[in-house]
Order: structure tokens, then C-alpha cells, then sequence
């Protein structure tokens, strides 16, 4: 009996397995961005700008550039209590237009924490103030350049 369930739970481990590698093979990218940045119009006077950091990266075509760079400032104010200020800074282009903006949005600044190589960032600019950006991990790694 003993030897009838530890092989009957090597089949469940084996059925395991195979299972896991059959849904790793099919996992991919969750996003689908036409192009490698796309940069468009909101419909409300803004930018809706998208694009995916490894595809940016691996691309041949120099135009095409995302950046998002989040800075941190702590200074004492003239009360000596400690201040933060967050600074954050994105820029993109792809062949028919540049944009780039700014926000001192503690919020905003807290979204690029952690962001992987992989990600697709999507960032909502309206005048030259980077209202909101969403961060979209995927479950597939997109294959590096050599």
C-alpha cells in the first residue's frame, strides 16, 4: 500500500511538471504595443506614451527611446524637519514625435520602484507634467540582444 501511494504521488509530481512546462511555453508577453513606442493622443490634449523596455533596448531603430529616471532629494527645512522631494523625468521618441515630461509626484515617483528590464511603461502626459504612469510586468522575458 506504502509503495502504491508513493507512486501514485510521482505521477501527481510528473503530471505536475508537465503541466508547468506546457504553461511556461505558452507564456509570452501580456502586452501588445504596435511598434516599439508609440506615442499618442490622448483625445483630451495630452500624450499617451507606451513602450517596452527590453523591445526599446533590443531595437535597431535609434529613434525609438523610452527613460523614466526617478530622483529623491531629503533636505532639512528651515523648521529642521526632514523634507523629501521626489523628481521625476521621462522622455520618449519613435519617429514621428518627441515628447517629455516632469512631476514632483511622491505617487508618481513610487511607481517606477522595482520596475524590471521587461516592462511595458505606459506614461500620461498632459502639457509638460507627467500626470500618471502605469507600470505592466510580463510573465515572459523578451530575449536580450547580443
Amino acid at each position: 500500500m506504502k509503495e502504491l501511494s508513493n507512486g501514485r504521488r510521482a505521477g501527481l509530481v510528473s503530471a505536475a511538471i508537465l503541466i508547468g512546462f506546457a504553461s511556461a511555453a505558452a507564456a509570452g508577453p501580456r502586452y501588445n504595443v504596435p511598434g516599439v513606442v508609440r506615442i499618442s493622443d490622448d483625445g483630451q490634449g495630452g500624450w499617451v506614451v507606451e513602450g517596452t523596455l527590453g523591445e526599446v533596448r533590443n531595437s535597431t531603430n535609434d529613434s525609438h527611446k523610452i527613460s523614466c529616471l526617478q530622483t529623491r532629494i531629503e533636505n532639512l527645512n528651515a523648521d529642521g524637519m526632514l523634507v523629501r522631494t521626489a523628481r521625476v523625468t521621462c522622455q520618449a521618441s519613435n519617429t514621428e514625435r518627441a515628447v517629455a515630461c516632469m512631476s514632483s509626484s511622491e505617487a508618481v515617483a513610487n511607481v517606477l520602484n522595482g520596475v524590471s528590464n521587461d516592462a511595458l511603461l505606459e506614461v500620461h502626459i498632459v502639457g509638460l507634467v507627467c500626470t500618471d504612469i502605469v507600470v505592466y510586468e510580463s510573465s515572459g522575458l523578451i530575449r536580450k540582444a547580443a
